[in-house]
């Protein structure tokens, strides 16, 4: 009786750390949660997503995973994201535009915190090689892209 009360007791505990560890690693994530208007089509990873109202939201505990979905919920896309160095006092979305297509690059909360760098796609890493393989044809610097940025509501 006194060996399964210990067990019962130790497992107790058990799920108490379990518990207590969860709710701080959750209170630690930089959680997101943001709307922006994006007048242009954009790629996220390997979707194009059309002009209009969007959420930004990370949808993993550790904030390393965003979630791009237009107001109706009828274009999403999910991207894995790194922290970005430095801060920025402005909430924004920042886009790499090659031409006329724009890559979501950048993801900023403002306030002083750190923001989220996506992850470059396959097509937006071709579309860098083939400009700068452009550029060295033609004997001057690489023209890389442009930066874009929207602010997040």
């Amino acid at each position: 009786m006194r060996k399964q009360m210990l067990k019962g007791f130790t497992m107790f505990m058990l799920v108490m750390a379990l518990a207590l560890a969860t709710a701080a690693i959750s209170a630690n994530a930089q959680s997101l949660k943001a709307r922006a208007n994006v007048p242009f089509d954009f790629v996220v990873g390997d979707k194009t997503l059309t002009s209009g109202d969007y959420t930004v939201a990370t949808i993993t505990m550790a904030g390393d995973t965003l979630r791009i979905a237009s107001k109706d919920m009828s274009q999403t896309a999910a991207r894995l994201t790194i922290t970005a160095s430095g801060t920025s006092s402005q909430a924004k979305l920042v886009f790499h535009r090659y031409g006329q297509q724009y890559f979501l690059a950048e993801v900023w909360t403002g306030g002083g915190d750190r923001g989220r760098l996506i992850v470059k796609s396959r097509k937006e890493r071709a579309i860098e090689k083939e400009s700068n393989r452009v550029a060295q044809l033609k004997g001057h610097a690489p023209e890389s892209y442009e930066s874009v940025a929207i602010a997040l509501n």
